[in-house]
């Protein structure tokens, strides 16, 4: 296991864990992930093992509810959930084959809500998604602007 996968290697094993009952195995295995890379990853995801963390996963948030398909890559410092957090009914965010999720994006689904991102979407850096995403579309942040200028000295 190379270090450019070893911390998806480890959400993998402890999603794994989880579906086969062994909660504290995988809630230890979850700590190491918190405590090493700062990636709060939750083993009740469903995780393709196609799937992949960019800058090793760094500061990265899943939720329990999330749904990540096939050739999927997240990178660093993304959140990815559900407003919901006793994950009742079927609340959380779906991310369909090949969706790219870039740095620093939050994609959160509304109380009550399953969002899908759809196939092969591509969420630019820094994104904030509240809603569904049609298949092949690009989402990017509002763009920085200036909403004051202070005078330099002399001016």
């Amino acid at each position: 296991m190379s270090l450019r996968n070893v911390t998806f290697t480890l959400w993998v094993l402890s999603c794994w864990l989880q579906r086969k009952g062994l909660r504290i195995p995988a809630r230890l295995v979850k700590t190491v992930l918190l405590l090493v890379f700062h990636a709060n990853l939750e083993p009740e995801a469903e995780v393709a093992v196609t799937a992949h963390l960019g800058h090793l996963g760094i500061g990265t948030t899943v939720h329990g509810s999330t749904i990540i398909e096939d050739g999927v890559t997240i990178w660093q410092h993304v959140t990815i959930g559900s407003v919901d957090h006793k994950r009742e009914g079927d609340s959380g965010v779906t991310l369909k084959r090949n969706v790219t999720v870039g740095a620093h994006a939050i994609v959160m689904a509304p109380r009550g809500q399953r969002i899908t991102i759809g196939e092969g979407a591509q969420i630019g850096a820094g994104a904030i998604v509240r809603s569904d995403v049609p298949a092949g579309a690009i989402v990017a942040p509002e763009p920085s602007r200036i909403i004051e200028r202070k005078p330099r000295p002399g001016e």
